[in-house]
Formats: C-alpha cells, sequence, structure tokens
C-alpha cells in the first residue's frame, strides 16, 4: 500500500516535467501541443473509467484488467515511438566524430 501512495503522488512531480521534455522540441507549437495532450489525457482516462464502470462485477478483477490493458497499451506506443524516432545529433548512433578502425 505504501509503495503504491508514494508512486501516485510522484506522478505530480513527474507528468508536467515529462510533458514540458515532449514539448521540447516543438516549441513553435507548444501550446496547441498541450492543449492536445490534455484533451488526449483527458478523453483516455474518461474512456478507461465508464469501460471498468460498464463491466463492474463487485469485484477488483475489472479495474486489474484495466490497469493490465493500459499498462500493455503504454508498452506499445513507447516501443513505436523507439522504432519511429530519429537518433538525435551526436548521439553514438550518428556520430562521426569517433574514427572506427
Amino acid at each position: 500500500m505504501y509503495k503504491s501512495q508514494v508512486f501516485v503522488s510522484s506522478l505530480g512531480a513527474i507528468t508536467p516535467n515529462a510533458t514540458a521534455l515532449a514539448m521540447e522540441r516543438h516549441a513553435k507549437q507548444a501550446g496547441i501541443a498541450s492543449a492536445g495532450l490534455g484533451a488526449l489525457q483527458f478523453l483516455l482516462a474518461a474512456g478507461a473509467s465508464a469501460a471498468v464502470s460498464a463491466s463492474h462485477d463487485g469485484t477488483a478483477r475489472p479495474m486489474a484488467l484495466g490497469v493490465a490493458i493500459t499498462a500493455l497499451l503504454a508498452l506499445g506506443a513507447l516501443g513505436l515511438a523507439r522504432r519511429t524516432t530519429p537518433p538525435e545529433a551526436g548521439s553514438p548512433a550518428v556520430d562521426t566524430s569517433v574514427p572506427t578502425p
């Protein structure tokens, strides 16, 4: 119980900083990017809570299933982002200043 309270309380510090880092490359469109992220978070949370409510059967099973599904979706989104994001200049993958033998 204590670990989950620490996790949930840390989201207040993590989420805004992660959002700011995500928008760092899009400074010119920061307003629309922030609005889009906020709307997306709101819509996904509303949809997930409606699905969990609709499948309520008196046990914790619908909530556990909802958490598992959203965790899998998050892992899928992370994998997709890593696959489609080009490496930054200066990263070891594209650093041309290091001579190769």
